[in-house]
């Protein structure tokens, strides 16, 4: 029986850290609440005890490879609640190496538009009837030439749907939102999971430590500064810094869990008013660049 359909928020995101093996070892609160595990039943359980039948084998095959490699990868997940609900989110999962070998790999998931469900979902019921009658390999290189019979590779299909617009002023055009809003999460990520697990020696620099930061500062004189919205990204960005300091400096003295929790939530809806300033800012520049693909997908269909 298919279960129902829940939706992140848009200021949720799902965090978590696996071992080499796929064994998890720590989701945060969001990740807890659409699994719909406590903390204790999750931690040392191998990561697809959340994975979604209707989800293609090739998918997971290509993300693992793509991680034990050292590389990045961004993906379309269906993931299932532990009483038969599920919900859609876009990942980035990437690998934490040490001593040139991977040590830990973090995922971060957000929610996605009903056109991506839509058309990523006819895709993957495309793919997994495909992988009944054939092996995974195979499965996995009727993506690739699934998307290689279109122009592109897997990572482009998934920038493509991705994009709701393309900027055309020429001075924003390589602004990447959502790479500097997983970035920033990532940053921000590491210092509270660093506070929270009992290390003492934390120290939050200024603003320009992280990659957006250094964007910021780079930014300055060019045209799209000029707009009203930058002055909210700078001040949010100021802001959400101060405020890691903050829990840092909290954490260090009193230890309150409750001032913690309280500074750590408005440090995320600083971070979301950060990035909806940047989105609002390049939305004057932009234009629709990626229509329906159901024609093309009934060819699989």
């Amino acid at each position: 029986m298919q279960g129902v359909e829940l939706t992140l928020e848009e200021h949720e995101v799902i965090v978590s850290h696996t071992d080499p093996t796929g064994k998890i070892l720590y989701a945060n609160s969001v990740f807890c609440k659409y699994a719909g595990y406590e903390m204790e039943e999750l931690v040392g359980k191998a990561h697809n005890i959340i994975r979604h039948p209707d989800m293609p084998k090739a998918v997971f095959k290509l993300l693992w490879a793509r991680v034990l490699n050292g590389e990045s990868i961004y993906a379309y997940v269906k993931n299932r609640k532990k009483n038969g609900d599920y919900y859609w989110v876009k990942g980035f999962t990437t690998p934490v190496m040490k001593n040139g070998r991977v040590s830990h790999i973090l995922s971060y998931r957000k929610r996605i538009t009903d056109f991506q469900r839509d058309t990523i979902e006819a895709i993957y019921k495309a793919v997994v009837d495909y992988e009944r009658s054939h092996s995974v390999d195979e499965s996995l290189q009727f993506i690739v030439d699934y998307c290689a019979a279109r122009g592109m590779t897997y990572d482009e299909m998934v920038d493509r749907l991705s994009l709701d617009k393309q900027v055309t002023n020429e001075e924003s055009l390589n602004i990447d939102t959502r790479g500097y809003l997983f970035d920033h999460i990532i940053f921000r990520e590491h210092i509270t999971h660093k506070v929270d697990t009992g290390e003492k020696d934390i120290e939050v620099t200024k603003p320009c430590c992280c990659r957006f930061g250094k964007f910021v500062e780079a930014s300055s004189g060019k045209d799209f500064t000029k707009h009203p919205e930058w002055r909210n990204v700078d001040r949010y960005h100021k802001d959400v810094h101060g405020k890691l300091q903050e829990y840092v400096d909290v954490a260090k003295t009193s230890g309150d869990r409750g001032k913690l929790s309280s500074i750590n939530r408005e440090i995320k809806d600083d971070t979301e008013k950060m990035f909806h300033s940047l989105e609002e800012l390049i939305q004057e520049d932009t234009k629709k660049i990626f229509g329906s693909l159901n024609k093309v997908i009934n060819e699989y269909a």
